[in-house]
């Protein structure tokens, strides 16, 4: 059996530590699903992850659950076909890198 984490990977965490424990899980979860699917982790995802990270420094929880979002929809999605879209720079993207970007603000 897989051990389940010690953080929800849904949810918006609420604190540091949590926050950067589900950066981990998330990653760790892209270089799972690269190796069995024998393709590389989409940049965007590794983007996505080091904006994730200063997020969790900064304490801004709530961009941290933007980028967060897009993530779980990225692996949800991995071995999807790529014209997609699910891990590639559209709207969610654009929002996970910077929420406060106009496109984001004017869609809330």
């Amino acid at each position: 059996a897989k051990p389940t984490p010690t953080v929800a990977t849904d949810q918006t965490p609420t604190n540091k530590n949590d926050c950067l424990t589900v950066s981990q899980l998330l990653f760790g979860r892209a270089e799972a699903l690269s190796k069995r699917a024998k393709q590389p982790i989409p940049r965007e995802f590794t983007r996505v992850v080091s904006n994730l990270d200063e997020s969790c420094g900064e304490e801004d929880f709530e961009k941290a659950r933007i980028s967060i979002d897009w993530m779980n929809t990225c692996l949800t999605n991995f071995a999807a076909d790529y014209t997609l879209g699910f891990c590639t720079r559209n709207k969610s993207y654009f929002c996970a890198i910077n929420p406060r970007s106009d496109g984001c603000l004017q869609s809330q």
